[in-house]
This record gives C-alpha cells, structure tokens and sequence, in this order.
C-alpha cells in the first residue's frame, strides 16, 4: 500500500476510535445524570465521525501510482487500492474496453501506434464507465487494459492471416499441380486442326 493511503487509513482508524470514545463517554454522562458533559462528549464524538468522513473522503481521491516499469505488465484488476467489483471486471472485460478498442483503434497497429486521439478517447470512455479508475496516476490503468486488449486483437489478427496465408499457399499449390497435369494430359492436343476449330469457335461464335 502507498504510503499516503497508509496515513489516511491511520488518520480514518484514529478519527474513528475518538470519536466512538467520545460518544461513549457522552452516553455514560447522561446515564450519570451529568446532562451538560454528556451532551458536550456527544458533540465531540458527533465532529470526531465527521472528520473521520473526511479523511476517507481525502484516501480515495489519493493517486494510485504504476508499479511496474511496462505498462503491460501492470495489474489493474488485483490493485486492491481501486477496489473494484465483480461487476466493474466483468463489464470492463466484456464490453467497455473491447468496444473502445474496436470502434476507436486500427486493428493492423499496436496501442502505442494509434493516434494520440483515439488514445485518449478510449481512455476517457473507459474511466467515464469506472470512475474508479481515474485515481491511477497519469491514467496508468485504462491505459493498460486498452493496451492489453489492444495486443490481444491484434495477435488474433496475426494468427488468422497466418493461417489464410498458409490456406492459400496450399491451394496455388494445388492449382498448379492440376494445371501441370491438364497440360500432360492434353499434350500435344491443342495445338492441332480440332483445337483451332474449337479456339476460333469460342471467340467468334455466339455460344
């Protein structure tokens, strides 16, 4: 955990436990019959909580900095400090995110290829639907999961031109065997009077 986010859970723990003193102690003043200092414990307690708010408040808008040195390799799901559910995951992986990539990026280059616009378009899309995101620093998580889906798409891309590239080398394959064997088949063949015949019908007859 950061340091920052360590000190605003201590001030949080703190704030809590005084105030939770605090109007226990007010409690116990008007069990007592001290009306006017269990009142002013209750106050106490009553501004303890609210300061407690605050420093929750202050916590979550704390930066979330990158841990690792490559943006892929970051982990935005397991950051604990976004604190996202099961249905911020699932929505980010099944929709937000592929559909940012697919209606934004060029699927033929990486992330880092695509234009600083649609870069920055996609990012906004994605922290617009999980805000949460937006405490990563310098937008470091959106980044990575569009840079992720980003590699993803494009590697699929890869595999199938790959495959249709071997596909097709196999059928001019087989295109040019079947030729070659036409051609020693009918050796000899079109070069004589019924092949003439036939030639001169096919480009000047009506059929």
């Amino acid at each position: 955990m950061p340091a920052g986010a360590g000190a605003g859970a201590g001030a949080i723990g703190v704030a809590a436990a005084s105030g939770a003193a605090a109007a226990g102690a007010g409690a116990a003043g008007a069990a007592g019959g001290g009306g006017g200092a269990g009142a002013g414990a209750a106050a106490a307690g009553h501004a303890a909580g609210h300061a407690a708010g605050h420093a929750a408040a202050n916590v979550n808008e704390i930066p979330v900095p990158r841990k690792m040195r490559k943006l892929n390799d970051e982990r935005p799901y397991q950051t604990p400090e976004f604190a996202l559910t099961v249905q911020d995951v699932y929505m980010l992986r099944t929709s937000v995110v592929p559909d940012a990539v697919d209606a934004l990026f060029d699927k033929r280059f990486t992330f880092k290829q695509q234009t600083p616009r649609s870069r920055m378009m996609a990012t906004l899309y994605v922290e617009r639907h999980v805000p949460v995101l937006k405490r990563a620093e310098n937008h470091w998580a959106a980044l990575c999961l569009l840079s992720k889906h980003t590699s993803t798409v494009k590697a699929t891309r890869n595999r199938v031109e790959k495959r249709r590239a071997i596909a097709k080398s196999k059928a001019d394959k087989r295109r040019t065997d079947r030729q070659h064997a036409i051609d020693q088949e009918l050796h000899g063949v079109p070069v004589g009077p019924e092949a003439d015949a036939l030639l001169a019908l096919m480009e000047h007859g009506d059929i």
